[in-house]
């Protein structure tokens, strides 16, 4: 019975695909619970032609792939995903192969540990280089102070909510670029969820592009992240949902 879903949005990482199924492979091993929501997120590399080969023997009952002709971000690829998914608790990670979605299962064990929906359950990238965590560590004091709430590692993957938490607060309302992980950690913790985090090793990236100000990327793209998450700072503040 399918009771996880994750999802996982692919953006122009042609060469990263077939390593991420042989870890989803992986996960299956382990459990059946898990259906995963494959996402072209409008690639303009060779990713449709490798997915139609990798994808080609998999069970449509646990490898479910979508389309989307034309990237309109990230935040849009996760939630185009979350809306195909069957499970009532709904994950999402990254095609980069810095953490690896093997970890879904760290997130799935620790929601097992809870009597309550109300919870929002995220990774802790450890591992990271000190460059790194200083900006990660400055985005948080940043957040602490617009938002007066504690948000640590805030693109840490996975992340794993109910589909309940999805219809009500991301469905309609969560942007749809960089800062959708913001502003559902945001949301879970000021309307009171409880927060865990599942300790996951943050790896360097192995082919592609950093596209989100992570690790190995680029001056430009740290700071239209930088950008985009004050944005999303100061949009929360005046959120009223």
């Amino acid at each position: 019975m399918i009771n996880f879903s994750l999802v996982i949005p692919f953006y122009n990482e042609e060469k990263n695909i077939p390593f991420v199924i042989k870890s989803l492979n992986r996960v299956l091993k382990k459990t059946r619970e898990v259906e995963f929501i494959i996402v072209n997120n409008g690639s303009t590399d060779k990713s449709g032609n490798i997915f139609t080969k990798v994808l080609k023997n998999k069970k449509k009952k646990y490898f479910r792939y979508f389309k989307i002709k034309k990237n309109i971000g990230y935040g849009h690829g996760i939630k185009f995903g979350l809306n195909k998914s069957k499970g009532d608790y709904l994950a999402w990670t990254h095609a980069d192969l810095q953490t690896d979605p093997i970890d879904i299962l760290k997130a799935i064990k620790e929601k097992k540990k809870f009597n309550t929906e109300k919870f929002f359950i995220k990774g802790k990238r450890k591992n990271r280089n000190p460059k790194e965590a200083f900006q990660t560590k400055a985005m948080e004091i940043l957040s602490f102070l617009i938002l007066n709430h504690r948000i640590t590692d805030i693109n840490a993957q996975p992340k794993l909510i109910t589909k309940f938490f999805f219809k009500k607060y991301l469905k309609k309302f969560a942007p749809d670029d960089l800062s959708l992980d913001l502003y559902a950690y945001y949301l879970a913790a000021s309307k009171g969820y409880i927060i865990r985090e599942v300790n996951v090793l943050f790896k360097k990236r192995r082919y592609g592009e950093t596209k989100g100000g992570g690790e190995g990327g680029s001056i430009l793209t740290k700071l239209k992240l930088i950008l985009v998450i004050l944005k999303c700072l100061i949009n929360l503040k005046f959120l009223k949902i």
